[in-house]
């Protein structure tokens, strides 16, 4: 009596769970492989008497769709010298960072200059003179004039530091764009560098 063939099952195992090849073309594969016969009728009745399923094949083709549009894009990749893409976006960053260098100086001195027209209405002995001159002389015409520019003050203050605001605003969303407020990215004329200081006006009759 011819000894019973032992049929090798971890070695088929994989291609059952697999799910590529069909029962068929995985026992053609065995015997092809071992020289051994195994029926696919065999096979399923096996792995199914297991309750092994054959539950790999989605994963298995999107791995291989993955690797496919990885490969592609590597090919077009490797063809951008890496030289080429950090020179190029050093130029934009850099240009910004010149952008606000330039910018930022220009910016501080509207604002001084701003703040100047604020001081010399607060500070201004002459103005003081003319508003007690003209209460002494019921000047209707020259209070109104000193009265106008009195009111004007708060407006004019208010839209300098506002506009500081904005402007440090969009300032900082650009740099944030571009990534120039990630860690170890600075700039020493960044939008800090601006600032506001209000200086208490006091007046001195003479």
């Amino acid at each position: 009596m011819a000894a019973q063939v032992k049929i090798d099952w971890d070695r088929i195992e994989p291609g059952w769970r697999a799910g590529v090849l069909s029962v068929l073309q995985l026992a053609a594969e065995y015997e092809a492989a071992t020289k051994q016969s195994v029926s696919h009728t065999a096979i399923n009745k096996h792995f199914k008497a297991l309750n092994i399923p054959r539950d790999l094949k989605a994963k298995i083709r999107a791995r291989a769709d993955a690797k496919v549009s990885a490969s592609m894009v590597s090919a077009k990749v490797s063809k951008v010298k890496e030289r080429d893409i950090i020179e190029t976006n050093a130029d934009i960053l850099a240009g910004i960072q010149i952008a606000h260098r330039k910018d930022i100086p220009l910016k501080r001195a509207l604002v001084s200059k701003l703040f100047a027209e604020v001081e010399a209405l607060t500070d201004n002995s002459d103005m003081i003179k003319d508003l007690l001159k003209a209460l002494k002389k019921n000047d209707n015409t020259l209070l109104a004039s000193i009265a106008q520019k009195i009111a004007s003050l708060p407006q004019r203050i208010k839209g300098v530091a506002e506009l500081v605001t904005a402007y440090k605003s969009l300032i900082g969303l650009e740099r944030e764009a571009f990534g120039l407020n990630d860690p170890g990215v600075s700039d020493p004329n960044a939008p800090d560098a601006i600032s506001v200081t209000f200086r208490r006006a006091s007046f001195e009759k003479d």
